[in-house]
């Protein structure tokens, strides 16, 4: 297709299974893929707060998801985004993305392409969580 990739990633820690993370960036960038024909699609990873965003951004023009085709409402296309990021054949009933705790959201606009956001606790967030549970038993 001749896309232009960037890769840009801030010094950071996660608290995830690399396997989900690794699953839901690999969901994330083939989605990037197949509705982008022309530009670019940039991937980013950096914190914020006590939490990573990893994002894709692409140029794709066009609503499209493996599941359910060409969709021609913004909403609809979102939702059909992120539960295909959020899918897991292999386990079903839990995603990815809830393995991790996280969460994904969709910005689009037509005509300029989307930005895919999967935020992540840091490990020092899941230790903060962790101390406040533990402290909320005693």
């Amino acid at each position: 297709k001749g896309l232009e990739f960037s890769v840009i990633i801030e010094e950071t820690t996660l608290q995830a299974d690399p396997l989900h993370v690794e699953r839901v960036l690999s969901r994330m960038i083939e989605n990037a893929i197949q509705t982008t024909e022309v530009g670019s699609i940039k991937i980013s990873v950096k914190p914020s707060g006590d939490f990573v965003k990893i994002m894709v951004r692409d140029t794709g023009s066009g609503f499209h998801s493996e599941i359910d085709g060409p969709q021609d409402d913004a909403d609809s296309f979102q939702s059909d985004l992120v539960d295909f990021i959020k899918s897991d054949g292999l386990l079903a009933g839990v995603s990815d993305v809830e393995k991790c705790d996280g969460e994904v959201s969709v910005d689009f606009d037509r005509g300029l392409g989307k930005l895919v956001t999967f935020t992540l606790p840091t490990l020092h967030n899941a230790r903060k969580a962790v101390a406040k549970t533990v402290a909320a038993a005693e």
